[in-house]
């Protein structure tokens, strides 16, 4: 339209379906796209920059959270390790302490996510009507997804500190 070389220029025009076919057939040479499939693309350009360093901050916060939640289980269960070392030296078996250890941060994982629902709506609801143009969007998936992945990072980070626990001598224990 403008006759610049190796240039892509545009027109928005606004019209129904039999505008569209007309300019279709009267510039045959140039395509002639639907205003749907012009969101639909740019929902695709924008989403597929932004889309790597997101999930390069999510993968981040992902372990930043398993190393908190695993730092959190190893703390209490060493503050307990003389209380795992007499239950040891009464009969309880190893298999049975990891299970008392994993329950323990199953409970710690769910005060973290149900402590954590109300200040995620609380921090959308902010950045929304500071940045209005920035859509924050909860949605039930999400927040499923969430605390699925949380509990999750619970019962994997608790498996060092039922280990110690499971590794000390009853002995041991009652020797300090």
């Amino acid at each position: 339209m403008l006759r610049l070389q190796d240039s892509t220029s545009f027109v928005l025009v606004k019209g129904d379906k039999p505008i569209s076919e007309r300019l279709k057939q009267a510039l045959p040479e140039t395509n002639v796209i639907d205003k749907e499939t012009v969101a639909r693309n740019d929902v695709t350009l924008i989403g597929g920059s932004f889309s790597i360093p997101l999930r390069l901050m999510v993968l981040i916060a992902v372990g930043i959270g398993a190393l908190l939640v695993g730092l959190t289980i190893y703390s209490l269960t060493v503050e307990r390790v003389r209380e795992y070392g007499v239950l040891k030296a009464i009969g309880m078996g190893n298999r049975r302490l990891y299970g008392v250890i994993m329950r323990q941060a199953l409970v710690a994982a769910a005060v973290g996510v149900v402590a954590s629902l109300p200040l995620t709506l609380l921090v959308a609801a902010a950045i929304q009507a500071t940045w209005p143009q920035f859509l924050v969007v909860v949605d039930q998936t999400s927040i499923f997804q969430a605390a699925g992945g949380g509990l999750l990072m619970a019962l994997i980070a608790a498996l060092l500190p039922a280990r110690y626990a499971a590794s000390v001598d009853p002995a041991e224990v009652f020797r300090r």
